[in-house]
C-alpha cells in the first residue's frame, strides 16, 4: 500500500474541519452525548493495543476528570499509526494530525503524525494503573499476548542481524530497574527463551543516569519473530522483520564447537578451527583462545613450535562444556547487571 502524501493530508484536513465545525462555539455537550461517552468501553483488541503502546510510545494523560490516550510516530510510520487510529475511531474526534517538529535530541526538523482519543471515563483506570504516582510504571498484573508483544516490538523493539547471529533488544530506558526485571521475567515466561538486562553507558543516557535495556540472543529473537511476524504484517510494520536472518550458529554454539573440537583433536591449525567451529575471522579465534587460556579452560601444549600451537582442554574446560551458565558470562561485552 502506497501513500499519496498530498491526497492523504487533504483528506485529513477535511476531516479536521468537519469535526471542528461540529464543535464550534465551545457549547457544552448535550446530556445524551455526555452519557454516551461515559458508557463507552474498550473492547479486548483495544485493550491489547493500548497495553502494547504503553510499553512503547503511548501515553495516557488526565487533563481534567477523564483521561486521554495519545500516540505519536514519525511520518514514515503513518500506515502503522493509521492502523491504530482505525481501531480507535469510535473513541476519537480529531483524526490524525500531521506536523513538522524540532527534535531537541537530534537537533533537526522531522515530520510526525499523531492522534489522541476523546477524554473518556473508561480510560481513567488505565491512567491509574500505569501512572499511580504520576510517573509511568509497569503494572504487575500485565500479561503478554502475541498482539501486545508485536506492538511493543514495533514501538520500542530492535532486531539486529549479524553475519553469524542475530539480536533482539527492547528499549526500556524509561522504566526503573525493578520494572525492567519484571518485563524480562515476563518475556522469558511467554517466549520460553532467556533474555538479559544490560546497563547503558552513562555517556549516551539522555533521560536519566541509570537506564537499562533488555536483549535476547538468536534463539530468543527467532522465537519472538515466529510469534509476532503475522501481526507485524497486519499492523503495517513489516520493516521490523529483517531479511534472511540467521538463527543457527549462535555465539554459544560457536564457543561449544571450539572447545569440543579442541577436546577431540590433538593436531590442528587455526585454519582447521575456522572450518570446524563456524568462526569467520582468524582474529576472533585468537581472541577467544587467549580468553580461554587466561580463564584456565585451555592450556598450551609445551611441545609446539611457533608455526603450529596446540592447546589442551583442562578439567575446568571439560566441565564448562556441559555447564550452560558458563556461556552466559561471555555472551556480550556490554555491562551486564
Amino acid at each position: 500500500m502506497t501513500i499519496n502524501n498530498k491526497e492523504t493530508e487533504k483528506s485529513i484536513k477535511r476531516d479536521r474541519k468537519k469535526n471542528k465545525s461540529n464543535r464550534q462555539g465551545n457549547t457544552p455537550f448535550k446530556k445524551e452525548e455526555v452519557e454516551r461517552r461515559n458508557n463507552l468501553k474498550l473492547n479486548r483488541i483495544q485493550e491489547e493495543i493500548i497495553t502494547g503502546h504503553m510499553l512503547g510510545d503511548g501515553c495516557i494523560v488526565k487533563p481534567f476528570r477523564n483521561s486521554v490516550f495519545k500516540l505519536r510516530r514519525s511520518y514514515n510510520d503513518f500506515e502503522y499509526l493509521d492502523w491504530t487510529y482505525n481501531n480507535f475511531k469510535n473513541l476519537s474526534t480529531n483524526g490524525i494530525i500531521i506536523s513538522d517538529n524540532y527534535n531537541k535530541i537530534y537537533k533537526k526538523m522531522h515530520k510526525a503524525c499523531a492522534f489522541q482519543t476523546m477524554a473518556l471515563n473508561c480510560l481513567n483506570k488505565y491512567r491509574e494503573k500505569w501512572y499511580p504516582n504520576g510517573i509511568k510504571i509497569v503494572p504487575r498484573d500485565l500479561k503478554l499476548t502475541p498482539l501486545i508483544l508485536a506492538i511493543w516490538v514495533a514501538d520500542d523493539g530492535c532486531i539486529k542481524k549479524y553475519s553469524n547471529s542475530s539480536l533482539i533488544e527492547f528499549a526500556t530506558q524509561s522504566f526503573i530497574y525493578e520494572d525492567v526485571i519484571f518485563l524480562k521475567k515476563m518475556l522469558e515466561n511467554f517466549v520460553g527463551e532467556e533474555f538479559n538486562i544490560y546497563k547503558l553507558n552513562e555517556k549516551i543516557c539522555v533521560i536519566k543516569k541509570d537506564q537499562y535495556m533488555i536483549s535476547g540472543s538468536s534463539k530468543a529473537c527467532n522465537k519472538v519473530l515466529e510469534i509476532i511476524k503475522p501481526y507485524l504484517i497486519n499492523i503495517k510494520m513489516e520493516r521490523k522483520i529483517p531479511k534472511d536472518i540467521k538463527y543457527k550458529n549462535s555465539f554459544r554454539d560457536r564457543m561449544f564447537n571450539l572447545l569440543n573440537y579442541i577436546k577431540n583433536n590433538k593436531d590442528y591449525t587455526i585454519d582447521d578451527l575456522l572450518k570446524n567451529t563456524n568462526y569467520k575471522i582468524k582474529d576472533s579465534i585468537h581472541k577467544r583462545i587467549r580468553i580461554f587460556v587466561r580463564e584456565g579452560l585451555l592450556s598450551i601444549d609445551k611441545k609446539y613450535d611457533h608455526n603450529k600451537k596446540t592447546y589442551i582442554l583442562t578439567e575446568k574446560g571439560l566441565k564448562s562444556l556441559q555447564d550452560d551458565s558458563f556461556y552466559k558470562q561471555f555472551y556480550t561485552q556490554r555491562k551486564r547487571v
